[in-house]
């Protein structure tokens, strides 16, 4: 990055940091998400490498000569008229042939864009920090509706804890929830191994489900009615093709 004198704390300023100690706090817990910093009295001034400490360079459309080709008489002074067999001299650059170049400005030289003109550059160690989610689940009670209608179902929280580290549930009355309690945790565990963890959350959703039995023509079908909202999904229709058909 561009110096332009700002204050900067090089290795006499103290000791560099291992990359661990560095302290970086994301902006909302369990969110994804990647932060770049500077990694603590890292920094030096260097001169710029694009523009030799010069702030500007050569004009790359007009190569330094501060004028380009004239794009209606092509450099030849004259333009030739359609309607008439007369060459006349061009007006789009005067008769010379030449027009002052849009990108310099007549200058021949733009300003670096790696140095923005200050002519020094900031060196340092950049610290690419990931904050990553680790997401695991199970359900119980519920292997007859996908997953994906149970996840956003409403229920309510029967267990919610949230905290630098959290324990699996031992005491709850349903065997196969401490024991996925317990799986889940040993998996967090395993996949955190080489990171390092900055709050952990364990909840528990009820969701109420009920299984309704009904005939339609001379078989016996199912649906289920779910969530504190009492929405409903049928695994199997009776009839696909059915016009104002409501469940009450």
């Amino acid at each position: 990055m561009s110096f332009t004198g700002q204050h900067i704390e090089g290795p006499k300023h103290g000791n560099t940091p291992p990359p661990w100690d560095v302290s970086v706090h994301p902006d909302q817990m369990f969110h994804g998400q990647v932060k770049r910093v500077e990694v603590p009295y890292t920094a030096h001034i260097k001169s710029c490498y694009a523009c030799k400490s010069l702030g500007y360079n050569r004009c790359y459309k007009c190569y330094g000569r501060g004028k380009v080709r004239c794009k209606f008489c092509g450099g030849s002074v004259h333009v030739q008229h359609k309607d008439i067999f007369t060459r006349q001299f061009c007006s789009g650059c005067s008769g010379t042939g030449r027009v002052r170049c849009k990108v310099c400005h007549g200058d021949g030289r733009i300003v670096c864009q790696v140095c923005d003109g200050y002519r020094q550059l900031k060196w340092y160690i950049e610290l690419k920090v990931q904050f990553s989610t680790h997401i695991g689940e199970h359900f119980v009670g519920c292997s007859s509706i996908p997953h994906d209608i149970m996840r956003v179902a409403k229920g309510h929280t029967a267990l919610d804890q949230c905290g630098k580290k959290v324990w699996p549930i031992k005491a709850y009355p349903n065997d196969e929830i401490c024991q996925n309690s317990r799986r889940l945790y040993n998996l967090q565990r395993a996949v955190t191994m080489n990171e390092r963890t900055l709050q952990q959350r364990h909840t528990l959703q009820v969701v109420p489900i009920a299984e309704v039995l009904y005939a339609w023509d001379g078989k016996i079908h199912k649906f289920f009615i779910y969530g504190n909202d009492h929405r409903i999904f049928v695994p199997e229709y009776p009839q696909k093709f059915c016009w104002g058909c409501q469940i009450l």
